[in-house]
């Protein structure tokens, strides 16, 4: 998301530190121009028909071993900072919003050990800026909204909110047997072969006919759900509803990876089998993955709520929980509260939004 602000490409930066390009990255040029702007590209395992897979090299476009990374990020960063009287993401909502979405769009791999030291300064002028306020609030129960779509067109309400987060789980833990299995039975040398093209489950959250929301409205966006999208379908008529919520409803906030982790590890289920090829390219890791039991969570718990900050710092990284275990927070947008029972006082339809979520909601 800093690097976005500043204007700079992470995938430029490892280039020019002599890096390999990271696992399952694809390059694409386009016919009409040229450059990086004609550059598009998505993280194993969001593959996308049409696309080369990379062979381990950087195209020459991306001009490898060029000026180091830290000179790059340097003058990006002092740049960005100057412009002082022209910070308008400093004080507009949406404006700063618009780097969130971009960066739950991309998916771009983490900066390389060092880089990150040199953004600090923009890190702590975006955590102060008044326009990010909000990003470290808890859910905010008096203004959550619901998007239902072609495939997901109820809102979920009474036991039928429960009964989907258990028969996700249900579905979760056959996935999980099924895939143990294939693992005890694979050729042991074949296990770890990257060139073995195993995939699993991606996502951290129960999937299926759960019940997600989240805040509205940031300025003119009806619900931050449209802009900050991981895996949005396309594009698509939204319509967006108004859901009430109990003042007094249980809600887990994640702020901070640890939130995430005391999370999981309070109520751990083993997901080494469904997790360990997609999470385990990803972030580079061997070993044992958990994630929450929302069945167990939802005993103590009615709502997870993952804020901008939480995802800024959470989402994507493989955050340890001792003893050889770690836990990863994927799939999960910004914002975004997962409901694990029904607290919701009244609902009411509120607009019908057309269009793509991502980065396009806010232009």
């Amino acid at each position: 998301m800093l690097a976005d602000l500043a204007g700079l490409d992470p995938l430029v930066l490892l280039a020019a530190e002599g890096e390999p390009p990271p696992a399952g990255v694809t390059f694409l040029e386009s016919s009409s121009s040229g450059g990086l702007g004609a550059r598009f590209r998505w993280p194993w395992p969001r593959r996308r028909r049409g696309a080369r897979r990379d062979q381990g090299t950087w195209p020459e476009w991306m001009n490898p071993g060029g000026d180091g990374a830290a000179a790059i990020i340097g003058a990006a960063v002092a740049s960005t900072l100057q412009e002082s009287a022209e910070r308008v993401w400093s004080t507009d909502p949406l404006t700063l919003l618009a780097s969130v979405a971009q960066a739950a769009e991309q998916w771009e791999p983490p900066l390389p050990g060092g880089q990150a030291g040199p953004l600090r300064p923009l890190a702590e002028a975006v955590a102060g800026a008044p326009a990010a306020r909000w990003w470290w609030e808890p859910a905010d129960l008096r203004h959550q909204r619901w998007l239902g779509c072609d495939h997901h067109r109820g809102l979920a309400r009474g036991g039928d909110v429960a009964r989907a987060v258990e028969a996700a789980e249900e579905d979760a833990a056959a996935e999980e047997q099924a895939m143990a299995r294939d693992w005890a039975q694979a050729p042991r040398g074949r296990r770890g072969d990257a060139a073995v093209a195993v995939s699993g489950t991606w996502w951290s959250g129960p999937l299926g006919g759960t019940a997600w929301t989240s805040r509205g409205n940031i300025g003119d966006l009806p619900a931050v759900g449209l802009a900050c999208a991981e895996d949005p379908l396309g594009e698509e008529d939204f319509e967006v509803w108004a859901v009430g919520i109990d003042p007094a409803a249980r809600v887990y906030e994640v702020h901070e990876p640890g939130d995430w982790e005391r999370l999981a590890a309070a109520y751990p289920r083993d997901v080494t089998a469904s997790r360990r090829h997609d999470w385990g390219r990803w972030t580079g890791r061997e070993g044992r993955w958990i994630l929450p039991d929302w069945r167990s969570v939802a005993a103590q718990w009615d709502g997870v709520h993952v804020s901008v900050a939480g995802y800024l710092t959470t989402a994507g990284m493989a955050v340890d929980s001792g003893d050889g275990t770690a836990t990863l927070l994927a799939g999960w947008d910004a914002d975004q509260t997962l409901w694990l029972r029904d607290v919701f006082t009244d609902t009411r339809r509120l607009t019908t939004w057309h269009g793509t979520p991502g980065p396009e909601a806010l232009s």
